[in-house]
């Protein structure tokens, strides 16, 4: 029988996090994403400035995968979900590829101009966990916000690949057009 693993990647604002538990409740799948974590550890270590917010990043990944690799070692299907950045693909795909899993990435994309305006949006709303919010740059500024999110547009992708243009926010629709793929790429490789 075939393994899975669910990458869900795109840029901070793209919806990930709302997509995979939609994605993880209808197909009965766990998800992990990067986010959770991250504000768990804030809430304990905090995190006096940008570098150590970074380094507090860099540790919430290297959890995020021993989470997966723990998942793995009994043949257990997940979802990982992150604004992968660079660097982070090749710790993924060593684990990937160890424990023979086939990966099924799911990127969302969208509208860099509507990105942005997500972006501050979710900044002035104040409902952001403060991990996530130590900028050394004004995000207002549309420049800026192109350098903080430019890691994010990089991700190497895995395996089967499924695009998804989030600028309209058709969720729904397009989560059981999602689901219908993931459906028959994973009954393609089980025949």
């Amino acid at each position: 029988m075939e393994k899975y693993i669910i990458l869900i990647a795109g840029p901070v604002g793209a919806g990930k996090t709302t997509f995979s538990e939609k994605i993880s409740k209808e197909l009965n799948i766990p998800f992990f994403n990067k986010d959770s974590i991250k504000e768990i550890l804030f809430d304990e270590l905090g995190a006096a400035d940008r570098k150590e917010n970074k380094k507090l990043s860099e540790v919430t990944f290297s959890l995020l995968l021993h989470i997966a690799e723990r998942f793995m070692r009994c043949n257990m299907p997940l979802i990982l979900e992150s604004n992968f950045r660079d660097g982070e693909a090749d710790g993924l795909e060593k684990i990937i590829s160890k424990h023979g899993y086939t990966p099924i990435t799911i990127l969302l994309t969208c509208d860099l101009k509507v990105l942005h305006r997500r972006f501050i949006d979710r900044f002035y709303r104040g409902d952001r966990h403060k991990a996530h919010l130590t900028f050394d740059l004004d995000i207002n500024n549309y420049g800026n916000f192109l350098k903080i999110i430019n890691s994010q547009l990089n991700f190497k992708i895995f395996g089967e690949r499924i695009f998804i243009d989030t600028t309209k926010r058709d969720t729904d629709k397009e989560k059981q057009k999602v689901i219908a793929d993931i459906k028959a790429i994973m009954g393609r490789r089980e025949r």
